[in-house]
């Protein structure tokens, strides 16, 4: 994309949005899987349950980030 000095359009609004969100959804599968890795290369066995129960709630985090993206998207959708 070329930045000017012309007013943003929707589209491309609508487009940095849905590539914001998509940057953000495969950020946090890595920040699970860093912190998976880092428990076992530590030895933390005590922290297992504790990182089973951070992966469900970024999977939940993920599910409703993906949820946002589809309104945000029927949303702009609607006004292009």
């Amino acid at each position: 994309m070329i930045l000017s000095t012309k007013k943003m359009t929707d589209k491309t609004a609508l487009h940095l949005i849905i590539c914001f969100w998509h940057t953000l959804l495969a950020i946090i599968p890595i920040i699970v899987i860093t912190q998976l890795n880092w428990n076992h290369l530590v030895g933390a066995d005590v922290a297992t349950e504790q990182v089973r129960e951070a992966n469900n709630n970024m999977i939940i985090i993920q599910n409703q980030l993906s949820l946002l993206q589809v309104n945000i998207s029927t949303l702009m959708s609607r006004f292009l």
